[in-house]
């Protein structure tokens, strides 16, 4: 995740040891696909930003010494929030690849490389990882003016949960097969969806249109004039929409999502929350609940 703090590694790579930060690193690239043949030349695949990793792996060693870079690595939270692109951009905006791929194949593909990567990172030291699940892709105010029916564009959507549910059963796996593996993995299509459609329940008034664009939902991406058409509308409180613009959720919806994920309840996130991960909290099972109740109520 971004933050003020966590410089990016494209950054980080020409600074020196002397100012290695302390709070972490960001390798995330904006239209970064898990495939590195999604937005290839516009963004830092996943698979170069893995290769930015093992920089600041050298660096830390040389900084900290082999002992302690371990260390820092063991207990580092390895955040990632990628593939939206991959099955926007990189699928269903790209009739070759649809020639190439079924639907099936092409998840399969997304899920392989982003196992791969995890695997990696495991074998490095990393222990604790999050994950932020893909949305309902159809719903963005850009796929919605796509739809010849109206309402989201369920192709979209369909890729959506293929990917989350590909990748809950990878992750329950991966628990099992690897030694002090700990996640914590959202469930941002449902959370997110729920507040497209019923956004007065969630302090919203507005959950289809985006606060700014141009065209049917403001699905045109048009905000800020940067494109050809240079023409847009924009929303007088943006903290009254889901959609900030024509792919991207507002502040308010990260801000509310980024506390689910931080302290959420297994209903958001899970089997662990990102507090949990950063502090080392274990998670409860039916034993530590049933020891919990005192004597007298375990009674009949």
């Amino acid at each position: 995740m971004a933050s003020s703090r966590i410089p990016p590694a494209d950054f980080l790579m020409a600074v020196s040891l002397s100012r290695f930060p302390r709070h972490g690193v960001n390798f995330a690239s904006g239209g970064a696909g898990i495939l590195s043949t999604t937005n290839e030349g516009q963004a830092i695949d996943l698979k170069t930003q893995l290769k930015y990793f093992e920089e600041v792996e050298k660096m830390l060693t040389e900084k900290l010494g082999t002992s302690k870079a371990e260390e820092v690595i063991s207990d580092a939270v390895y955040f990632f929030s990628m593939g939206s692109n991959d099955y926007l951009g990189g699928y269903l905006g790209n009739p070759k690849m649809q020639e190439l791929h079924h639907p099936e194949e092409y998840v399969g593909m997304v899920i392989g490389n982003l196992t791969g990567a995890i695997q990696e990172l495991y074998e490095k030291g990393a222990r604790k990882f999050g994950f932020l699940s893909i949305s309902p892709l159809g719903c963005l105010p850009v796929m919605r003016a796509l739809a010849v029916e109206g309402g989201c564009f369920e192709q979209a959507n369909t890729l959506a949960l293929a990917h989350n549910n590909a990748l809950k059963t990878v992750l329950t796996n991966l628990e099992y097969l690897l030694k002090d593996f700990k996640y914590c993995n959202s469930d941002f299509y449902n959370w997110l969806h729920d507040r497209i459609n019923n956004p007065s329940n969630y302090g919203f008034e507005e959950g289809v249109n985006a606060c700014c664009g141009s065209g049917p939902y403001g699905g045109v991406f048009t905000c800020g004039g940067t494109k050809k058409l240079t023409t847009y509308e924009i929303c007088e409180n943006a903290d009254d929409y889901v959609w900030w613009d024509s792919f991207h959720p507002t502040e308010r919806i990260h801000q509310q999502f980024s506390k689910a994920l931080w302290d959420g309840p297994q209903a958001s996130v899970g089997p662990y929350n990102l507090r949990d991960l950063f502090f080392d909290y274990e998670k409860l099972t039916i034993a530590d609940i049933v020891d919990e109740i005192p004597e007298n109520e375990n009674t009949l």
